[in-house]
């Protein structure tokens, strides 16, 4: 009777054990995320900042029929880099580096990075693409173009940005940096190079 009734206990195992295995049940979700602190919680952010980057980029390179960027880390360290020195002062002076660059100032760290780069894409409103002019000559800090012609550069192929807080609560600075470089005098950037 024992063996009767151990055989009747590994059989009813065996049985729940491949009924479980084979029916699709759907799998539970994994518990979202907890952080243990702020720190933590900003790193995880952060992570998911270059993605969101790019395809704030690639968005309005797809609308304007241009090739999609590639995320470069060594562009991302040159951005980071920049930014870091920068820091102290929170200017928005370029690098003047062999790479194109973008440059963006926010007074507080609400913005996303995809608010950052759709204010490069609003420029959109003061270039004639037709002509391929900026309707704002010279340029001027309330009117430019040379940050949303840079985002759409056709022969540009790769992009890295960085973001880094200012020193003395002076608010946050973000530098993309682009290869190859756009931005040409007299070039349509939608155009391949001539």
């Amino acid at each position: 009777m024992a063996k009767m009734l151990r055989a009747l206990i590994i059989f009813a195992l065996l049985d729940a054990f491949y009924v479980d295995a084979f029916l699709d049940i759907p799998v539970p979700e994994p518990a979202k995320k907890t952080y243990g602190n702020l720190r933590d919680m900003y790193a995880a952010m952060n992570k998911t900042k270059p993605r969101q980057y790019l395809e704030a980029h690639n968005k309005i390179r797809l609308e304007m029929g241009v090739p999609p960027l590639k995320w470069d880390r060594k562009l991302t360290r040159q951005s980071r880099r920049y930014a870091n020195s920068q820091a102290h002062i929170c200017h928005l002076d370029h690098s003047h580096s062999v790479y194109g660059e973008n440059l963006a100032w926010e007074q507080y760290d609400e913005a996303t990075p995809g608010d950052i780069i759709q204010k490069f894409i609003d420029e959109r409103a003061n270039y004639d693409l037709e002509t391929g002019v900026c309707n704002c000559q010279p340029s001027s800090t309330d009117c430019m173009c040379g940050h949303f012609t840079q985002v759409i550069w056709r022969t540009t192929e790769r992009v890295g940005c960085a973001e880094v807080t200012c020193k003395g609560q002076k608010g946050k600075l973000v530098v993309c940096s682009y290869d190859p470089r756009g931005n040409y005098i007299g070039q349509n950037p939608l155009s391949p190079l001539e």
